[in-house]
């Protein structure tokens, strides 16, 4: 999932079935390690809704200053992939907020961002974004 708010606050993470999260930062650093079971469970709660409602769907306005979210979510053989922006499907805004909190306040740890960057650049624009302004403020030095 990315999501970016049309202003400040963005972010990208990958998580797998055992919990196990990365999610690259704008300073050449990736946080990792093990959501807390109460991210998990939203997160599984969501890929459920989304399957069971087939109102929840892509749709994309061309406002550059808009909220954006970005989600692939692959279960067995199935594969979801959704992309809002401007009108953010409420579902998801309990899930934003509950992950921005957790990287703002957790203790978390981190490595440091190799230069060939993460796949995920290829699949979340937020996360190619980040990782490029990391990378274009460092080489600005």
């Amino acid at each position: 999932m990315s999501y970016s708010s049309g202003w400040v606050g963005e972010f990208a993470f990958i998580v797998d079935s055992d919990k196990i999260f990365i999610s690259p930062t704008i300073y050449d650093k990736i946080y990792y390690g093990i959501i807390p079971d109460s991210i998990f469970y939203q997160i599984d709660s969501i890929f459920l809704r989304i399957i069971k409602d087939s109102s929840i769907k892509s749709h994309m306005e061309n406002i550059a200053d808009c909220s954006y979210i970005s989600i692939i979510a692959i279960a067995n053989n199935d594969t979801i992939r959704i992309r809002q922006q401007c009108d953010v499907s409420k579902e998801f805004w309990p899930l934003i907020h509950s992950f921005e909190t957790f990287l703002k306040k957790g203790k978390l740890k981190s490595i440091r961002n190799w230069p060939a960057r993460l796949e995920t650049s290829k699949i979340f624009s937020v996360t190619q974004r980040l990782t490029m302004r990391g990378k274009n403020k460092k080489s600005k030095k």
